[in-house]
């Protein structure tokens, strides 16, 4: 909290050289160290981390060290919240460029929107069963170490997330005539962070007040599932409107956020899947950081 990273990775290195099993300063160590920048060695660490493997797969298949061999078919297997599995995506085109036929098996919301994106030959929901002699498996989260990405060489393709056309034009219309920029907010993310590490990613919508003071600009709201309450304060009446229908109410998570999005001119989000969003879609957007962000945002940066 106090910012002091460096101090920071000194006092987990010296907690794992007396208690090796450590898991909390294995993570934080990893943390640390991505905050830094440091992604060859932080990656490395990351590994360490505990990994929940909602498609049974890793009982099943010997897991990839790596290295490519002909005709094998790797099983990519989503992890951790919705924002990692969007930002971790990316990497399936690393994987298309070096020949490796490949499956990302994901929660099931959101199939349609990476498979439409082309990141991975096929796209499933958990639970698939593999097909094929030559099969391994890895963690979405872990292709960054396997690719043996650095902050220099992260690939950066924008956009490789695609809204769907159709939808785009239907919130297109639902939006109208513009008299003026079109800017979207989100302020909150899932509540259960705020009791962890990742506390402080969310604020209160009227932080927002001044932002939402502006004349001449519209605001859409680009809140889902929580912090909604927040919109029954009639301050915001006239200020702030609300996507009608709600967007993403069925099976599939995102396919209305995304063709929105597409439709604004700058998004405005706290720390939450809506910037992994924007970020992979290539639309500009501005993201309200805790003072010591996670590690993703990394440090002194712009």
């Amino acid at each position: 909290d106090a910012g002091k990273v460096e101090e920071a990775v000194s006092c987990f290195e010296r907690a794992l050289a007396a208690a090796p099993n450590l898991q909390g300063a294995s993570d934080n160590l990893a943390h640390s160290l991505l905050s830094l920048g440091e992604y060859r060695r932080g990656f490395g660490v990351f590994e360490r981390r505990r990994f929940e493997d909602p498609s049974g797969l890793s009982a099943k298949l010997p897991r990839w060290d790596g290295r490519h061999v002909p005709g094998m078919r790797l099983h990519v297997i989503a992890e951790q919240g919705f924002g990692d599995m969007l930002m971790f995506a990316r990497f399936g085109r690393d994987l298309a460029k070096r020949g490796i036929e490949s499956v990302l098996h994901v929660h099931p919301r959101l199939v349609r929107l990476l498979g439409r994106s082309r990141l991975f030959d096929e796209v499933v929901a958990y639970g698939r069963a593999p097909v094929g002699s030559l099969a391994c498996w890895a963690p979405l989260m872990s292709l960054a170490h396997l690719l043996g990405v650095t902050l220099e060489t992260l690939p950066s393709p924008i956009p490789y997330l695609f809204a769907d056309r159709p939808r785009v034009e239907q919130w297109a219309a639902w939006l109208g005539p513009k008299t003026g920029p079109r800017v979207g907010i989100a302020w909150s993310g899932n509540p259960r962070s705020e009791q962890d590490d990742l506390r402080g990613r969310s604020v209160p919508l009227s932080a927002f007040r001044s932002l939402l003071s502006i004349e001449g600009a519209e605001f859409i709201s680009l809140q889902r599932e929580y912090g909604l309450e927040q919109l029954d304060d009639r301050q915001w009446a006239g200020r702030l409107r609300s996507p009608d229908p709600p967007l993403d109410p069925g099976n599939d998570g995102f396919l209305d956020t995304a063709a929105l999005m597409t439709a604004l001119d700058l998004v405005i989000t706290c720390d939450t899947s809506i910037a992994h969003l924007a970020g992979g879609l290539g639309l500009s957007a501005w993201v309200t950081l805790h003072h010591t962000p996670d590690w993703r945002w990394l440090r002194g940066r712009e």
